[in-house]
């Protein structure tokens, strides 16, 4: 029984830290969590539960944290990759183009059951509660924490089904990044980084894609709402984005200054699919400190 809480409890800890699938790692990267204690994985701290740092076991919610580090080495390039890896989360992406995230099966067509925050900031299109789940540079990112299940006795709005936190990194590391791939697909990323003193800093970070997409085939589909007699035909998929963020810190205050272009081209020879470009388009100006929130825009 010991032997088994034991096991339980690795797992839960290895879960925490994204490292969920340790054949992929290094072989010293392997060694090195399996030479942790029990009590040194279970110390891996989340936030997102109750707005203040507690460990996995302390959190009164279902809550994953995934470094991006850990996700690179699995191959994971980009902010809809990794929560498509994690358990009970699915970024649907539907005929139309669109891209909806469902957690435990709860989902909702313009994402008003997922909260998503940008350094704890609230991060959504007011007009249909749209993330930016293609606009934020990835280079910025250092984790992510979700909460799997209802977070609105803490949020509020739009928690319902799930919290999606995204943190950025908070180190002097500079990096350039730089990604082809097949049907024309080009990824350029970067991030500069100062620090003034221990507690003064800025960081700039960009992002652009750009990607020629594929084709699909559709063989007898049915719109969902309607009694239309089944389809069939091509759909061709594209996409691209750029997206730039610029952070500063003074003392205990924060600023975040963000905006992002994202467009997703649906063209189909299928009568059920709206065809056309969907253009998403987001702007972030915040300053806040750990306990007040100045203003938001």
């Amino acid at each position: 029984m010991i032997k088994a809480l034991n096991k339980t409890l690795l797992s839960i800890a290895i879960s925490a830290t994204g490292l969920c699938s340790l054949p992929l790692f290094a072989e010293n990267e392997m060694k090195q969590v399996f030479s942790m204690s029990l009590d040194e994985l279970l110390d891996v701290t989340v936030i997102v539960a109750s707005q203040k740092p507690e460990t996995i076991l302390e959190t009164p919610a279902i809550v994953s944290r995934y470094n991006m580090a850990d996700m690179d080495g699995m191959g994971l390039h980009s902010l809809i990759d990794v929560l498509r890896f994690i358990p009970g989360v699915l970024v649907e992406d539907s005929l139309s183009g669109t891209l909806n995230v469902q957690i435990r099966g709860l989902s909702d067509s313009n994402n008003q059951k997922v909260l998503f925050l940008l350094n704890d900031i609230p991060y959504w299109m007011p007009s249909h509660a749209d993330i930016p789940l293609m606009g934020i540079p990835y280079e910025s990112i250092s984790h992510i924490e979700v909460i799997r299940g209802p977070g609105a006795v803490i949020y509020g709005t739009n928690a319902s089904a799930g919290v999606i936190k995204v943190s950025t990194k908070q180190n002097a590391d500079n990096s350039v990044n730089l990604k082809l791939g097949s049907n024309h697909f080009l990824n350029a990323a970067m991030r500069l980084s100062h620090y003034f003193n221990d507690d003064s800093y800025v960081h700039f970070s960009a992002e652009k894609q750009t990607f020629d997409g594929y084709d699909a085939t559709i063989i007898n589909a049915t719109a969902p709402t309607t009694f239309l007699p089944t389809d069939s035909g091509t759909v061709k998929r594209a996409s691209e984005f750029e997206s730039a963020m610029l952070e500063a810190g003074y003392q205990e205050w924060r600023f975040i200054a963000h905006t992002f272009k994202s467009e997703n081209l649906n063209s189909s020879t299928a009568s059920i699919v709206d065809t056309g470009k969907y253009v998403h388009e987001g702007n972030l100006l915040s300053l806040y400190s750990h306990s007040v929130l100045l203003f938001v825009i």
